[in-house]
């Protein structure tokens, strides 16, 4: 709407042999105690397609709900897209 406004902008690199980044989640419950709709995303706009073998962000679906913040590796979903398709997802998801 034209209430949003652009918080960050930037560009990560990932060069072939980078270690891996440990499991985080980029945004945090603005509310601890009550579950809030989405009041943030998250656009990646890759430069190279996105494949396993060049190692693409993972996301733990379900952790942008309060109270589900928890790494659980059999809910890991791998988008494998291709270069400058979005990648668009909440703020809060790990």
């Amino acid at each position: 709407g034209e209430d949003a406004s652009l918080v960050h902008k930037g560009c990560f690199l990932s060069l072939p042999g980078s270690e891996t980044q440990v499991y985080h989640q980029d945004g945090v419950h603005l509310n601890k105690k009550t579950h809030k709709p989405c009041y943030a995303i998250n656009v990646f706009i890759p430069l190279v397609d996105c494949t396993m073998s060049n190692g693409p962000t993972e996301f733990c679906l379900g952790t942008h709900y309060l109270g589900y913040e928890n790494f659980i590796k059999e809910q890991v979903y791998t988008p494998c897209v291709s270069a400058g398709t979005p990648v668009i997802f909440d703020y809060r998801l790990g």
